[in-house]
């Protein structure tokens, strides 16, 4: 690859398994790690139904999530809809330890009853710790370093609020560390 985080070559290896659970299936593009970021083909079959809030994608999410190297339990349906095509796309969240995982998600894309593509990075080979590792006043220097946001008011309780209402998520990040 060009150094870019997504490169359109399969993986050297690993994923043969989960790919060949899914016969007519190919890798579009991998992450830094060539773990698969993209699929598409013949991925499987759902029962069609008209409102995609009734399909049942539990079966071929057992095959296509470890492809992500991803666990299918730790997967939450957040959206089902239909585009104007009549494509129906289902965005699974990734929570893990009890926390939703920030940027982990896998979107399944449905055309007709034949699951023809699926996309995302959920990855379940990366450690999330039970309990935060550091503490909330940390956080909030870090976050303030990485974003530049050094103008926040020690008196300002907003952002504590947002800092609060966010707990309880976890972030998916090429840089974590196992």
């Amino acid at each position: 690859g060009d150094g870019s985080e997504e490169d359109s070559v399969p993986p050297a290896g690993g994923h043969e398994t989960e790919i060949e659970a899914l016969p007519g299936a190919h890798v579009v593009t991998v992450d830094s790690r060539g773990v698969p970021s993209f699929l598409a083909g013949d991925l499987g079959a759902v029962e069609a139904k008209s409102d995609p809030h009734e399909v049942d994608l539990g079966k071929s999410l057992e095959v296509i999530a470890p492809v992500f190297n991803a666990s299918p339990e730790g997967l939450v349906l957040k959206k089902a809809q239909s585009d104007n095509i009549g494509d129906q796309h289902f965005r699974y969240r990734q929570v893990k330890n009890g926390r939703e995982v920030l940027g982990g998600e896998i979107v399944v894309h449905v055309r007709k009853g034949v699951i023809y593509a699926a996309n995302g990075r959920a990855r379940d080979d990366l450690d999330a710790p039970m309990s935060p590792v550091i503490d909330t006043s940390a956080a909030i220097e870090a976050a303030l370093d990485a974003t530049k946001a050094r103008h926040h008011d020690a008196k300002d309780d907003s952002l504590d609020s947002e800092i609060e209402a966010s707990e309880g998520t976890v972030c998916q990040g090429e840089e974590t560390r196992p």
